[in-house]
């Protein structure tokens, strides 16, 4: 079946993202339109003999604009669409470019069509959180629980996960939650809290269930057999991703440290008479690897934003027989190593010699640039890797640069280097491609230290279009504190120190923790 690639791509000097594929004729059931309006790009699925997509109208009014949806296909359940026998066209509207904050009627200008192909992209697709809108929602709880298990299994486990293939979100959470009330009363809070993002009739029963997990949660940890520690720590381990999906900026770490404490606190009898601690206990399956892992990325880049070490140190959750691909990072497993000995910098600030320090930050720098990627893979997963890396390198000269103010000149040029290479990465990543889960802390890292207005411009169309595409509200707070930032240093406003002004300095003004994830 023949078929063409598809590529969404950054026009420099348009400040705007635009559509290119090219003509093929489409007979396969599996083929896509879609109507979607982003600040910088519109497109409209249209039939041949011009009648408008009918699903295009069938949701409600107030979210036509924000997420594809599918019209040829439904994806997840298979069903076939009844559709017109001639082949779909691509109406691709450009719109004039506009600032990052105006609102979609402040933009002026034409527009110009260009008729284009849909298919099935090169690189996976993440799905629109809005794909099933159209499945019923009624009032009795059976059926309102069935609806948020398809809507997670087939939308929002399927957005935090760099890979279909193995997705643990769905191999690990969905047979765990069979045995345990309070992980799947923590999954459905998590959907709940995901639609409500679009629609805030779900926000009710977001926080119902989000009270059902806590008190199931209480009650384990109270009288929970060691057979249950995987669930427990997997229900702490949703409600915090559900606390940051909603853009809280205090709760969620909350969650993170009793999952800390889930795994400290952990007692298992292990062979030959021999006892397992803390995350030896979850060493013993692959579900419980991932379990580590999964506290783990959200520990290390919490580090990152917190200014301080991880609640947890050391490299607990690799495995002594090699890398394995991760469902956050990819290949760049290794790379949260890394970051969490950065991390741990912070506080050697407070007690190591200034040679010592040195020579720490060295080492760290000569093993980031000595990494490669330890397996073969895509390009868009290789790409997020290395923008992990330069994510890394950033933390890293922003800690030296903290050290060492007499040197700023110099590190200085080592931070727009990484700056520039975190973005030519993201542009070898696809808008809505399974791979850009990852990318928030890389993007947010280089807005942080962009200098020039074209990179600020490309960094906050590349958030918007995530938000709009994903829906997770901490992505809004991340372009809420670069915004805020931007302004100041637009102003020529100081930090607290009396230096340039810092992201961490918005942080601290507005008393907000952020999740990155």
């Amino acid at each position: 079946m023949p078929r063409t690639s598809r590529e969404i791509r950054w026009v420099e000097q348009d400040s705007t993202y635009e559509v290119v594929t090219s003509t093929l004729s489409i007979a396969d059931p599996i083929y896509k339109c879609f109507f979607f309006t982003t600040s910088d790009l519109t497109r409209q699925g249209t039939l041949d003999n011009g009648r408008a997509a009918s699903r295009v109208d069938e949701g409600p009014e107030s979210l036509r604009h924000l997420c594809p949806f599918l019209i040829a296909a439904d994806i997840g359940n298979g069903r076939r669409k009844k559709c017109d026998e001639t082949h779909p066209n691509i109406v691709t509207e450009r719109k004039s470019p506009r600032s990052p904050g105006a609102s979609p009627s402040s933009s002026s200008g034409g527009t110009s069509s260009i008729y284009l192909p849909w298919s099935v992209a090169s690189v996976p697709k993440a799905p629109s959180p809005l794909d099933i809108w159209t499945l019923t929602n009624t009032q009795e709880p059976q059926t309102n629980q069935r609806f948020l298990l398809k809507f997670y299994t087939n939308v929002s486990s399927r957005l935090v996960s760099t890979t279909e293939d193995y997705n643990p979100f769905h191999s690990v959470f969905l047979p765990m939650a069979v045995e345990s009330p309070a992980l799947m009363s923590a999954l459905f809070a998590w959907t709940s809290a995901h639609l409500s993002c679009f629609e805030k009739s779900h926000q009710l029963l977001a926080l119902q269930y989000q009270s059902s997990a806590i008190s199931s949660l209480a009650s384990s940890l109270k009288s929970s057999p060691p057979t249950s520690l995987d669930t427990t720590l997997a229900a702490c381990l949703v409600l915090c991703a559900t606390e940051a999906l909603n853009g809280d900026t205090q709760s969620w770490y909350d969650h993170l440290k009793g999952a800390r404490d889930i795994i400290l606190s952990a007692r298992l009898p292990g062979p030959h008479g021999t006892a397992l601690e803390g995350s030896e206990c979850f060493m013993r399956s692959t579900d419980g690897e991932w379990l580590l892992r999964n506290f783990a990325y959200h520990d290390v880049l919490a580090s990152v934003t917190l200014n301080q070490p991880p609640l947890i140190r050391g490299a607990y959750w690799l495995r002594d027989s090699g890398p394995v691909f991760d469902s956050y990072m990819g290949v760049g497993e290794g790379l949260l190593a890394l970051l969490s000995r950065i991390s741990c910098l912070q506080e050697e600030d407070r007690v190591v010699s200034d040679l010592e320090f040195y020579s720490q930050a060295a080492s760290l720098e000569f093993e980031l640039d000595q990494w490669t990627s330890p397996l073969c893979s895509t390009e868009a997963v290789i790409a997020l890797a290395e923008a992990y890396r330069g994510a890394a390198l950033l933390h890293l000269h922003r800690q030296y640069r903290y050290r060492f103010p007499a040197d700023a000149g110099a590190v200085e040029a080592k931070i727009q280097t990484q700056v520039q290479n975190i973005l030519n990465h993201l542009d070898r990543i696809p808008l809505e491609s399974l791979s850009e889960c990852g990318i928030l802390l890389p993007l947010f890292l280089a807005g942080g230290e962009a200098l020039e207005e074209t990179q600020r411009t490309k960094i906050s169309s590349r958030l918007r279009y995530l938000a709009e595409h994903r829906g997770f509200q901490n992505i809004e707070r991340s372009i809420d504190i670069l915004e805020e930032l931007w302004r100041m240093r637009r102003l020529g406003q100081s930090g607290r120190d009396r230096q340039r002004a810092d992201w961490r300095d918005v942080l601290l003004n507005k008393n907000w923790k952020v999740m990155l994830s």
